[in-house]
């Protein structure tokens, strides 16, 4: 991830390593056993430097000991730094209605 990576989540936004990591920790912690896919990734915009992305993401596991899942949409923002794609900003949002 890129040090000034950007997260949103249904729950919030987390800006920086430290608040993301956190918001990823308290999701692990909440789903055990979780099995997470992405979908019909489609490259919107890409060069050198930069590359989005939009796809359908699914997510299954327990939370507090019965199944659980979800799904939704994602978008990302991918930057290459010195020959290393970091996630610089995330979007997972609801299935279209």
């Amino acid at each position: 991830m890129h040090p000034d990576v950007c997260v949103v989540f249904n729950d919030g936004t987390y800006y920086g390593l430290s608040e993301v990591q956190r918001a990823f920790s308290k999701s692990f912690a909440l789903i055990k056993d979780e099995r997470y896919e992405i979908s019909g990734v489609r490259w919107v915009s890409q060069d050198g430097s930069y590359a989005v992305g939009m796809y359908r993401f699914r997510w299954s596991g327990e939370i507090e000991g019965r199944a659980a899942s979800g799904g939704g949409r994602g978008t990302c923002v991918l930057k290459n730094e010195r020959g290393k794609w970091l996630l610089l900003a995330e979007h997972l949002g609801p299935p279209p209605r």
